[in-house]
């Protein structure tokens, strides 16, 4: 098991566990019913399987061949002479298949204690909260509060981004407007209407 908190009161926790089989899965249901009830997240449930009945079978097929090749063996090395090669080889055989058989046993042992336990993994996270709330109505109200300043500054910028460029454009465009060449410029185009008049 692990568990830990930050300093946003937000819990992340992990829990491992081997259950009975028959049980696992309304477990993992119970299990995530009182995470929810108490404000948290299920992120990921995790029942772990393997297909063991097929091992368990292929072994005990196995054992069941090697046992009855031994038990042919052991025929024939009672009716051998002793102290034959032919008797040597049998009884070299006859050790191999029960090392064989050994080995076979061992994974039929393994499967079945693996069929009596199915690993079982946690991973969730909740928020700290005050006690008959759902949740904790100030920190919400706080990052409400900071949403709508940072909202409120991304406008102003934004304003300012575009305002500021048109400002300057406009001021340069006045000065320019108002320079000594500029003056000779628009007197020269309403000239001949002043003489005219």
């Amino acid at each position: 098991m692990s568990y830990s908190i930050d300093q946003n009161e937000q819990v992340t926790a992990e829990l491992n566990l081997k259950l009975d089989p028959t049980i696992a899965r309304q477990f993992g249901k119970s299990a995530q019913q009182l995470v929810e009830k108490a404000d948290g997240k299920l992120i990921r449930l995790d029942i772990g399987s393997t297909d063991q009945g097929a091992a368990i079978q292929q072994a005990t097929q196995r054992k069941n061949a090697v046992s009855a090749q031994l038990a042919q063996l052991q025929q024939e090395l009672a009716k051998a002479k002793p102290g034959t090669q032919a008797r040597a080889n049998l009884m070299s055989q006859i050790e191999e298949l029960q090392n064989q058989a050994s080995e076979q046993t061992q994974v039929i042992a393994a499967g079945q204690s693996a069929l009596a336990t199915t690993p079982m993994a946690f991973r969730y996270y909740g928020r700290g909260g005050v006690p008959g709330f759902r949740g904790n109505p100030v920190h919400a109200a706080w990052l409400t509060f900071v949403t709508t300043v940072v909202w409120l500054v991304g406008i102003l910028l934004q304003a300012l981004a575009v305002l500021i460029p048109v400002g300057i454009l406009a001021a340069l465009l006045l000065g320019l407007w108002r320079t000594r060449p500029m003056r000779v410029v628009r007197r020269w185009i309403r000239g001949p209407e002043e003489i005219e008049a």
